[in-house]
């Protein structure tokens, strides 16, 4: 279940040349959408078959084509913050969802707010 890219990159790219050489745009986004497709489809066959039946156990070619299918995408299983994005997650708190820009911006700001002291006998009117 070998998927040989650039063996179909190139059948591909033959597939494309016209007479003259000429390649349309839209024949060209076409072929490399569908490229990618038949190649995120293999990937995600391998995945379920090394995630799911690692003990060898027999799955139907049928119902593997379906679970790939609906898994070429995107390869997440679920969207747990495990397998998914981890800002997404309803158990972490808010300063671990943060990116460490947003920790460096925050922890800047505090440190502002901290050193900021207001003089009470300054009358600014």
């Amino acid at each position: 279940m070998k998927f040989d890219v650039d063996k179909e990159a190139r059948r591909l790219r033959d597939a494309l040349d016209d007479k003259d050489g000429v390649h349309t745009i839209t024949s060209r986004k076409r072929a490399l959408r569908r490229f990618h497709d038949a190649r995120m489809l293999s990937r995600a066959k391998r995945m379920i078959l090394d995630w799911y039946f690692w003990d060898e156990t027999k799955i139907d070619p049928a119902e593997l084509h379906q679970q790939a299918k609906r898994r070429r995408d995107h390869m997440c299983a679920c969207s747990c913050s495990g397998c998914g994005n981890p800002r997404n997650g309803v158990w972490t708190s808010r300063r671990d969802r943060m990116t460490m820009p947003e920790r460096r911006a925050e922890d800047s700001y505090l440190d502002a707010l901290e050193n900021m002291t207001v003089d009470p006998n300054d009358n600014q009117e």
